[in-house]
């Protein structure tokens, strides 16, 4: 997550269907009836863990991926990094 603690990696795992090549776990909005919209999802759940961890913002991110053909390539780019 940080330096230090490099070699330290947090990880989430998320069951997507069958051939789907977009990760839709990335970020949702949920409509809570007494809170109204809330944010959440795989992206959120890191940056929570990680500003916990140092008390700051990312200064960059790393997103490894992996499983994705050169043809569906730049449309799995598109929508994840608008997700994130």
């Amino acid at each position: 997550m940080d330096w230090p603690e490099i070699t330290k990696y947090r990880g989430l795992v998320s069951a997507q269907p069958h051939r789907q090549e977009i990760i839709e776990d990335l970020f949702s909005v949920t409509k809570d009836p007494q809170r109204g919209n809330v944010n959440g999802g795989m992206i959120r759940e890191l940056l929570i863990a990680f500003r916990r961890k140092t008390g700051r913002r990312p200064e960059r991110i790393l997103f490894y991926r992996d499983g994705v053909s050169e043809g569906q390539f730049s449309h799995v780019l598109l929508h994840e990094m608008d997700a994130i």
